[in-house]
């Protein structure tokens, strides 16, 4: 629980790392396990995308020319907990830090305080 899980390096039709043609870009929500408007805002703009698509000459060409990436919960452990009595205003994911078993306000982590400096 609390893993980020890359993407085969494959997954975007056999294009590997430093090779990509197209642009990339992901759209992700719920980083912050309270945030829930944050999936339905990424939800809308997918479906922004699809109806638009053959329809709208702009937002063909940006599917078409971009690779896009829609994650609508990125802190899935965390989002899910918030819907439990007393987790409403969690934010860090589940990781029970102490091993006790028991997620407390000393457990978790934020998952915005761990990027890498200068990642890639």
């Amino acid at each position: 629980m609390g893993t980020l899980v890359p993407a085969p390096a494959d997954a975007a039709g056999g294009e590997r790392r430093g090779q990509r043609k197209r642009p990339v870009v992901v759209y992700q929500a719920a980083q912050h396990a309270r945030e829930w408007i944050t999936p339905e805002m990424v939800r809308r703009l997918l479906h922004h995308y699809v109806d638009g698509y053959g329809t709208d000459a702009e937002l063909t060409k940006i599917v078409d020319t971009t690779e896009l990436w829609f994650i609508p919960v990125v802190n899935v452990d965390g989002y899910d907990l918030t819907f439990q009595d007393g987790f409403r205003l969690w934010r860090k994911n589940v990781r029970d830090n102490n091993g006790d078993g028991q997620i407390t306000g000393a457990d978790g982590t934020d998952l915005n305080r761990n990027f890498p400096y200068k990642r890639r």
